[in-house]
């Protein structure tokens, strides 16, 4: 009874929520073709996908994705309609025909900084270059110039793959004090409805002092500044400490070793490390680090070629 204003506020929110939610505010095809925007919109509104209607169910979505492609087969490959919000998203693609054509470009593979050679994939042009040969950057590995003894066969357009060891120095910075969340083995679901910046948990009684917490959106609506959120709440102690010399040494080693693998992709690693200076400093340890990295050094440069 104490709590009437807030429960009455709370249903009524949910309710409101659950209608606006469930209606659609604006469809947007993505194109920049006028004439099959403006057919794609008509059979939309002809389906009923329209401003100011309800959300359709996924299999209605299906079934009139379906009729649309079969009623343009000739100019669309595929169809996508995506319900973001209280918006439906039109994407598509055109139907072309694929025409096969040869690359007029004549190329070199080229390496793209100065490296030790560790793999060579080619699938056209000559190669020049050898495993563990040093190469700088610009220097032509695949050759799109092809040669039968001394004399030029062919120019084609070179094409592969190249791998190489290249080298990085890095410096990083750690901390002599460290902060530590650990969690207890305490948690519960703790439901809450925001409005604008102000979040307002429901029922929770005895919260905990320091949590680590895992939040999903129920409920949420684009128009109104208003969501129903479930969150997974774990207690945790807060712990602080100081670093040993040793501890420093190898937790700064670690975090360099981390921005390294952040910059690197796929089929790329670190193939060891020196340390080159370490510091003690006011804030922890200064540490300068050399690395070695086995990374795709591919680059492709156009074939020069005198009339």
């Amino acid at each position: 009874f104490k709590n009437k204003h807030l429960i009455f506020f709370f249903i009524i929110s949910i309710l409101a929520l659950y209608i606006f939610s469930n209606i659609i505010f604006t469809v947007e095809v993505i194109t920049n073709d006028t004439n099959m925007k403006k057919k794609l919109y008509s059979s939309l509104k002809y389906y009923d996908i329209k401003p100011f209607s309800f959300v359709k169910k996924y299999s209605y979505i299906e079934k009139i994705k379906e009729e649309i492609l079969d009623n343009y087969k000739d100019e669309i490959e595929w169809l996508e309609i995506e319900k973001k919000g209280t918006k439906y998203i039109v994407r598509y693609e055109e139907r072309v025909v694929k025409k096969n054509f040869e690359n007029k470009k004549k190329q070199n593979v080229v390496a793209r900084k100065n490296a030790i050679i560790k793999s060579i994939i080619a699938s056209n042009g000559q190669v020049i270059k050898q495993y563990n040969n040093y190469v700088k950057k610009g220097d032509i590995i695949i050759s799109g110039t092809v040669y039968l003894g001394e004399e030029i066969k062919d120019i084609v357009s070179a094409k592969g793959v190249v791998y190489g060891e290249v080298w990085y120095e890095t410096k990083v910075v750690y901390p002599f004090n460290y902060y530590e969340k650990i969690k207890t083995g305490n948690k519960k679901n703790v439901y809450s409805i925001k409005v604008f910046n102000k979040e307002i948990e429901i029922l929770n009684l005895n919260p905990y002092k320091n949590i680590i917490e895992e939040k999903r959106v129920l409920l949420s609506n684009s128009v109104l500044p208003i969501s129903f959120n479930k969150k997974i709440q774990n207690e945790v102690i807060l712990k602080t400490g100081m670093n040993t010399k040793e501890e420093l040494e190898i937790k700064a080693v670690e975090l360099a070793y981390k921005k390294m693998n952040d910059s690197l992709k796929d089929g790329e690693y670190i193939i060891g490390h020196k340390i080159l200076d370490s510091i003690i400093i006011d804030k922890g340890i200064e540490m300068k680090i050399f690395f070695s990295v086995y990374e795709n050094i591919t680059e492709y440069k156009e074939v020069e070629v005198d009339n």
